[in-house]
């Protein structure tokens, strides 16, 4: 009996950080999922065909909440998902546009023009999503099908 309780126990000890793991893991996978966005923020997700993601991030100096990084410096993704990399900028509240780069931080471009974004209009409720690939000056505002 005694060693039945012990047991019982330890399964039960040992059984609670692997739940608090799952839950960890099920609130880190929802706060990707589109909809999951603090007002004011725009997640830049970024592709590159050869998944080099090193160095590269976004540099925005119109609609940020705190400006934009020293140049050539940039706020670094620093999320991965299906699609590639992605980086959340906290905007400024009442924002209407951002202008903003992909660079990789030595002021090499994705895009040799500047980006010019309208932001959604509901921004003060919920989060804007956009996606991006290299090389190409299009702003997606759903996940391109490659």
């Amino acid at each position: 009996m005694k060693k039945s309780l012990i047991a019982l126990f330890a399964v039960a000890m040992l059984g609670a950080p692997v739940a608090f793991a799952q839950e960890e893991a099920e609130e880190t996978e929802a706060a990707v999922k589109p909809g999951a966005l603090a007002p004011w923020t725009l997640r830049v997700h970024f592709k590159r065909e050869n998944k080099d993601y090193d160095g590269w991030g976004v540099y925005a100096w119109k609609g940020p909440r705190n400006g934009a990084p020293k140049w050539p410096g940039n706020w670094r993704f620093n999320r991965k998902d299906g699609y590639g990399v992605f980086y959340d900028v906290p905007l400024g509240e009442g924002a209407t546009n951002m202008e903003f780069l992909i660079t990789d931080g030595k002021g090499n471009k994705s895009c040799p023009n500047d980006h010019k974004l309208t932001l959604a209009t509901n921004l003060a409720t919920q989060g804007q999503e956009i996606w991006l690939r290299q090389g190409d000056c299009k702003i997606y505002n759903s996940r391109p099908r490659n």
